[in-house]
């Protein structure tokens, strides 16, 4: 009976009254703070995530303006046999100069650093092999599979294209 007294001050808020609201909203902010700083971090990631999308979008489309028969010869003389027969090439920032693509310096193509995340690319050229289907098989020779995989703190996104002969 004497505790429900206490609250029944009328004179105003006891001391004890004061220091269990300021820890419950001590409580209720740290909570909420937890929250926000969660949803900052998931936002930074899909930020990241988008621009890697495009980084691989934009190295993609700088493969498939490369010369379909120049590209044909370097996989020619440079690809390695692949599991499904295929041949294949891989291209990155550190052979591509080597290997003769065209383009203003195609390391900074390849591998770019956008608000100071370093995005490392690779390209991987295939010769595409016929199929059962007769009109896959009729246009397979002037077809390359095209696929730009992007990497960037410990995450990797992959985009695909085709090079034609046009």
């Amino acid at each position: 009976m004497k505790f429900l007294l206490f609250f029944t001050n009328k004179k105003g808020f006891t001391l004890l009254e004061v220091l269990l609201a300021v820890a419950l909203l001590g409580v209720i902010t740290i909570t909420v703070m937890g929250f926000f700083s969660q949803t900052f971090h998931f936002a930074k990631q899909n930020e990241n995530r988008t621009v890697a999308v495009n980084v691989a979008r934009s190295v993609l489309n700088y493969a498939e303006s490369q010369d379909f028969e120049s590209m044909n010869n370097l996989l020619s003389a440079n690809g390695t046999i692949g599991k499904n027969g295929e041949k294949t090439i891989q291209i990155t920032a550190d052979n591509c100069q080597m290997l003769g693509l065209s383009g203003v310096n195609c390391q900074k193509r390849i591998d770019s650093k956008i608000n100071d995340v370093i995005y490392i690319g690779t390209i991987t050229i295939a010769s595409r092999q016929p199929t059962n289907n007769r009109t896959d098989a009729s246009l397979y020779k002037y077809l390359l599979d095209a696929k730009v995989e992007i990497k960037w703190n410990k995450q990797d996104i992959t985009v695909k294209g085709v090079i034609k002969n046009e």
